[in-house]
């Protein structure tokens, strides 16, 4: 009995389980060149962008964590990206539910990091509102 219980489970040499590729040809289309993630990623930038601008014509004002956020974009991306893997790879034994959650909180976290991001210079209608008397 112990012996069918010890094939079943598929682990590796480490005593853990092998990982799920199974996001990771998508994340690598999306990254990619290739049109369709270049459109997929322009089209999801301008909806949040957008999203952002409404909420800031609202009265929303980001301040401080705008332009941090807009200053280290890059530095924040790989941080949410380093805590995706640190989560894969610490946990016992992922699911596929485990690695879909973690996929679409990461994709949350990238989505809220956009929204977060102000622009350096304000918008050109603000400017000619400013300039006029």
């Amino acid at each position: 009995m112990r012996a069918a219980t010890a094939t079943s489970r598929a682990t590796t040499a480490y005593g853990r389980s092998p990982r799920s590729p199974s996001s990771l040809p998508a994340g690598a289309f999306l990254a990619g060149p290739s049109r369709i993630a270049v459109l997929t990623r322009t089209g999801c930038r301008r909806g949040i962008g957008g999203l952002r601008e409404v909420a800031t014509s609202a009265g929303l004002r980001l301040g401080a964590v705008g332009r941090f956020v807009h200053r280290f974009k890059h530095w924040v991306g790989a941080a949410i990206l380093v805590i995706a893997a640190v989560v894969l790879f610490t946990w016992d034994y992922p699911t596929t539910a485990v690695v879909v959650w973690t996929a679409v909180i990461t994709l949350m976290g990238f989505a809220i990091g956009e929204f977060l991001d102000a622009p350096s210079s304000p918008p050109a209608d603000s400017r000619t509102e400013a300039a006029a008397p």
